[in-house]
């Protein structure tokens, strides 16, 4: 106990521990301790523990072992104490004389003024050092406020000369820890503070009495100095705290070795407000927030009142807590009352980055540009779907902040110092600061989303470790916002389901459901409760309990839409008068069962009466929702491919052959195009093109809907709008061959043609993502498909090589042309399929390769690709319903963007607003903006189900360690 108390203080706080370094008695346990430390923890460095021996040079034996002749010291010296033991132990004066030093010690300072013995300059050059120790300054954030080192004296066993020195120290009110129980000085000083304190403070006990406390102790008389260092010690016994080993055996309660030592240097009677302030920060230097805890900050504590009226300490200290990664101590703050407001200014937040290291600190940039870069960084890293919240404005004020008393300070100081933390991978901060924000769902959602968008970057630039560790901490912080979210959907749904799409101001003014998709949070857009918002999305109006047959069949004949009903949406104000005004209801599932016969619309002629819906608003609602824009637009498509089918097919021919330049122009169209039009273009022809414009004017509408120009950028880098685009790039491309070549290469015509073809049908293919029976099986196909990259480089790489092998021994001297190329790809590829081409293969070795090829083709790489696709099936089926999930976002807001008119809405929307997106704010679909009154009642019930889960989850955790113990 001993050894672990007196090498946690060292480790905890760098302390410095001063022997005369003997290898004797207690200083030869500490040595050995600080071995054994250094050998558990692998360290192979003595500097990592200073441990300081001060001996006199005269009183060191051995000690020309460490100078050479000329009597100046060496490095290094060998001291090899197992012969130097041997020495003093077969000569009995050389032992009384003389000590071994410790091997173990990292540092020794040998004092020598040329006397013999052990001099008396060495106990007085040992109070200058140790004086000349606590003036050093080690912290201070202000010129005027320093923090000095501390000195505790720490008394095991000892002899006469330790009594001597412990009486030094206390006279200079140097703390004084003994260890009761250890023997002899210790024993003396402990008896002495307790009968010192059983007079109340007086002068302490007689000279008799300490006569007797001595005589007893060493068991022989008492020397006049003792007895002078024995009544310095009485008369200064505040300054002693007596360490019990025996009781700290007995009662786990009891404080440990280490904690009695820094308990040692908080004396009430001593300590003003500017102490207070110093041992508060030595504390977070020492990174000991039980001490912190326990003496400075308990309420019992005679300055505690005044060192909380101190106006901005907490402030103060929290920054030094913040930049040494403190969490704890940030806790502890907290708790007393810190100010965020005061503490998260737009200056201290600067400071913060630029000392962490984001912003260069010795920049020529004015303080907004340092902030306003690190809000690009942020937007940058989260999709550039979160606005630049630095960003200021005319008057230099950012997002959500305000100037008071000449500071430019935040609306929610929580938010911008959670963002500092997960920028720089602080987790336990980021869940202490998590736990006091006032949307936990949004914050463990955005937390998660920068803490994988960090990770990338730091992937990109090839810091593995890095990127893993912010990989793990945004898993946790998902799995956190799923357990919050399962909590408040399983209390109630729709203001859960509210809560997924409501505006968040403090964050950005983002939704949680947009943060989680743009920040790749797979098992977050999983969850029931965002499935069935986006299912709900999908739907529009049209009610859940509807089939999507029948959808399906008014999306083709809308006249049969009394077919269908609709549900009537809520607005939050009906919502909360049918809740009662309550946070959420006594019984979620009961109260959706009878709120839902209510709420569903059936179609009449005129729509008169409650829960009905007139017939043409029943039509406009099923062309607005999203599965039937789907539907017209997967038709229009079809019908687009099919005739686009029949264009290349029959009537692409070389511009020649129209007859253009001929004077018998009709005749011509008649004989070879019976659907001419004005003997120039078909009508297939024709509608290729014009339904060509219409999807590439509806990309351009989406990208300009997004009414940013950035995410035109992000558009560029998804694999599908690079598809889309070298679709209409190679289509333009064959439209300008068509009119301009002719003759025998029109062929190439022809050719980008069928490519464009081909990447307009692999579009079409999308229509399946959006349906639950085959949007699955779609997604483990396309991840399936990924995996062929590798096995086609192989596979090339081996038929390039067997190809001109077998050309260069079969047929050599062969002309550089078009068939050599051929026939070196074509006859081993088709090789493979069981074409052998064995009149080819006369000769013993070209047929010996041919087999080798065999086997190493149809043996090795089959089985090869079949392990691959066993092990990559079995890894993406997994976690094919989730990125199904994932991916329907994307293509639910793709259609719910779209006018419900498939080809005259895009044409017209320029002119005329044909889209189902009102122009209210308060009807959008993925973003609802809510007054401050309902923000807070959706704020208060998602606290209330968080502070439920944590309780539920302290509990959980309690009974299983429980459950441990017994």
């Amino acid at each position: 106990m001993f050894k672990e108390g007196l090498l946690g203080l060292a480790t905890t706080t760098g302390a410095w521990i001063l022997t005369p370094g003997s290898h004797n008695g207690v200083y030869e346990m500490v040595g050995s301790a600080v071995k054994d430390h250094l050998d558990a923890t692998g360290s192979t460095s003595m500097d990592d523990i200073v441990l300081l021996g001060i001996a006199a040079w005269e009183s060191v034996a051995e000690r020309q072992r460490l100078v050479d002749n000329s009597e100046d010291g060496c490095f290094p010296a060998e001291y090899q104490i197992h012969k130097i033991l041997g020495l003093t132990a077969s000569r009995p004066s050389l032992q009384q004389d003389t000590q071994v030093l410790d091997p173990n010690h990292s540092h020794f300072i040998m004092v020598d003024d040329r006397s013999s013995g052990v001099s008396e300059e060495e106990s007085s050059w040992r109070s200058t050092f140790e004086a000349f120790l606590t003036s050093h300054v080690i912290s201070g954030t202000e010129d005027d406020d320093e923090v000095h080192i501390p000195m505790v004296t720490l008394l095991v066993n000892g002899d006469k000369e330790s009594l001597k020195r412990c009486a030094e120290s206390v006279k200079r009110h140097i703390p004084l820890v003994t260890v009761a129980g250890s023997g002899d000085a210790a024993e003396i000083v402990a008896v002495i503070n307790a009968l010192s304190e059983g007079e109340n403070g007086s002068w302490g006990p007689e000279k008799d009495k300490l006569k007797e406390i001595y005589e007893r102790a060493m068991e022989e008389d008492c020397p006049q100095d003792c007895l002078k260092a024995m009544e310095v010690i009485a008369a200064n016994h505040k300054y002693i705290s007596v360490f019990d080993l025996q009781q700290l055996a007995t009662d786990s309660n009891e404080i440990g070795l280490d904690m009695a030592i820094l308990s040692a240097l908080y004396h009430p009677d001593d300590l003003d407000i500017s102490k207070m302030k110093a041992q508060t920060r030595l504390a977070i230097a020492w990174a000991r927030v039980d001490y912190a805890r326990n003496e400075l900050f308990n309420i019992r504590s005679q300055h505690y009142h005044a060192l909380m009226e101190e106006r901005g300490f907490l402030e103060e200290v929290a920054i030094e807590a913040l930049l040494n990664n403190l969490p704890e101590f940030v806790e502890l703050f907290i708790e007393q009352g810190l100010n965020l407001s005061f503490l998260v200014t737009r200056k201290n937040l600067e400071t913060l980055y630029k000392k962490t290291g984001c912003c260069p600190r010795n920049n020529a940039v004015q303080e907004p540009d340092c902030m306003h870069r690190v809000g690009e960084m942020l937007r940058y890293v989260l999709g550039n779907t979160y606005p630049n919240i630095y960003k200021v404005d005319h008057e230099g004020v950012s997002m959500n902040a305000e100037v008071k008393r000449g500071q430019i300070r935040f609306k929610d100081p929580v938010q911008h110092l959670f963002l500092w933390a997960v920028v720089f991978n602080k987790l336990e901060l980021t869940k202490i600061l998590w736990r006091i924000c006032d949307d936990h769902v949004a914050g463990a959602v955005i937390g998660a989303a920068l803490f994988r968008g960090m990770s990338r970057e730091s992937e990109s630039r090839d810091r593995k470790d890095v990127s893993a560790a912010y990989l793990k901490n945004a898993q946790e912080l998902e799995n956190l916002a799923i357990n919050i979210l399962s909590s408040c959907w399983s209390k109630d749904e729709q203001y859960t389901s509210d809560m997924l799409v409501r505006e968040a101001p403090n964050w950005g003014h983002t939704t949680v459901l947009s943060m989680a998709y743009h920040g790749g949070l797979l098992d977050f857009m999983g969850q029931p409760a965002c499935h069935n918002k986006l299912k709900d999305i999908w739907r529009g109006d049209i009610a859940m309990k509807i089939h999507a047959v029948w959808i399906l069949l008014v999306a083709f004949i809308p006249l049969l839409v009394p077919i269908l009903a609709f549900e009537k949406k809520k607005d939050m104000e009906e919502l909360v008068m049918d809740k009662r005004q309550s946070i959420y209801p006594t019984n979620a599932a009961m109260a959706k069962q009878l709120n839902q016969g209510d709420s569903l619309l059936k179609v009449t002629l005129c729509g008169f009466g409650k829960g009905k819906i007139s017939y043409p608003k029943a039509i406009y609602k099923t062309l607005c929702a999203p599965i039937v824009k789907c539907v017209h637009y997967a038709i229009a498509l079809l019908a687009f491919l099919t005739v686009f089918a029949f264009f290349i097919m029959t009537e692409l021919r070389p511009i020649d052959s129209l007859g253009f330049n001929s004077t018998n122009n009709e005749s011509m169209c008649s004989d070879y195009r019976p659907c001419c039009i004005a003997g120039n273009l078909s009508c297939l022809e024709i509608i290729t093109y014009g339904y060509a414009l219409h999807s590439l004017i509806d990309k351009l509408r989406q990208i300009v809907r997004k009414n940013k120009i950035s995410r035109v950028t992000d558009w560029s880098r998804e694999i599908a709008m690079i598809r889309d685009m070298s679709a209409f790039a190679i289509l333009i491309v064959s439209i300008t061959m068509r009119f301009t070549v002719n003759g025998q290469y029109f062929s190439w015509a022809r050719w980008f043609y069928s490519f464009s073809f081909v990447l307009f049908f692999v579009r079409f293919t999308e229509v399946f993502y959006v349906v639950d029976s085959l949007g699955p099986n779609f997604t483990i196909m396309m991840k399936m498909m990924s995996e062929l990259g590798f096995l086609i480089v192989v596979l090339v790489t081996i038929i390039l090589v067997f190809g001109v092998v077998t050309q260069a021994i079969i047929f050599p001297e062969s002309v550089l042309n078009d068939v050599l190329i051929r026939n070196i790809i074509y006859k081993p590829y088709y090789q493979m399929y069981g074409e052998l081409f064995l009149e080819d293969y006369q000769t013993g070795f070209t047929s010996y390769l041919l087999g080798f090829y065999l086997i190493l083709t149809n043996i090795l790489l089959l089985n090869l690709l079949i392990a691959m696709f066993s092990h990559k099936f079995a890894k993406v089926q997994e976690k094919a319903e989730l990125l199904w999930k994932y991916n329907f976002f994307e293509a639910l807001h793709e259609h719910l963007d779209r006018p419900y008119i498939p080809i005259l809405g895009s044409l017209l929307q320029p002119c005329l607003n044909l889209d189902c997106k009102p122009s209210s704010r308060q009807t959008s679909e993925f973003m609802i903006h809510l007054d401050s009154e309902h923000n807070s009642k959706i704020s208060k019930f998602v606290k209330v189900c968080t502070e439920k889960y944590m309780a539920e989850e302290k509990k959980g955790n309690g009974d299983e360690i429980e459950h441990k113990s017994h």
